[in-house]
């Protein structure tokens, strides 16, 4: 797949195990071959993913995924070799669609559990947003809040008959725009290219290859 981003294209190669599962993401910018990253999968038994390991010439990025005997919440934990570990607590409705997140500088020990930092709390949360959906299941609106529970900003999504997003559109106290989405259909109906504008104007562009077996 190619992707335009700012003034460099970039070029990501997906890695697919022989039963079809997703395992590892190749990237590097298009026109120097200049390696980006490296990113491997690891699932557990029940098919969700379990391990996230980036790999770049600068830095090493491992996530692991936690999830609670109830199914109703999960944690992700984003562990920097140069920064502070990120916490994302996620939870699910009946149909199993994330509801709430919310991502703190935190750690998490080997139950899961997430271990409260002893700095102010509201220094420490990165980010704090609630989901809601359609009839037909897509994400309808996202509604980020501060640390106090204050609504910060709504971002409302619309889509396709396909399911594809159509527009999205996002506002706050400081700013307000609006991205659409085109897209091209390859013989067998499956999008070979997505561009994205934003208020009007070009934003990013992604074709991708796609081997047929």
């Amino acid at each position: 797949m190619l992707s335009l981003r700012g003034d460099y294209v970039y070029k990501i190669i997906f890695c697919y195990s022989k039963s079809g599962i997703w395992v590892k993401a190749i990237e590097f910018k298009d026109s120097t071959q200049e390696l980006v990253s490296i990113t491997d999968f690891k699932y557990d038994k029940e098919g969700r993913i379990e391990e996230e390991h980036e790999y770049n010439p600068f830095d090493l990025c491992r996530e692991t995924y936690h999830y609670y005997s109830d199914g109703k919440e999960m944690v992700h934990l984003i562990d920097n070799e140069h920064e502070a570990q990120l916490v994302t607590l996620k939870s699910f409705d009946v149909n199993n669609k994330i509801v709430e997140e919310k991502a703190t500088r935190s750690e998490m020990d080997d139950d899961g559990e997430v271990i409260e930092v002893e700095d102010d709390e509201e220094e420490n949360v990165i980010l704090w947003q609630f989901y809601e959906y359609d009839d037909e299941g897509n994400r309808s609106k996202e509604i980020l809040k501060d640390t106090n529970g204050a609504e910060e900003g709504i971002t409302e999504y619309s889509y396709f008959n396909d399911g594809k997003v159509k527009s999205e559109i996002s506002s706050s106290k400081n700013s307000c725009y609006t991205y659409e989405y085109e897209y091209l259909y390859n013989e067998k109906e499956h999008w070979k290219r997505m561009t994205s504008f934003k208020d009007k104007e070009v934003s990013s562009y992604y074709e991708r290859g796609i081997e047929y077996f």
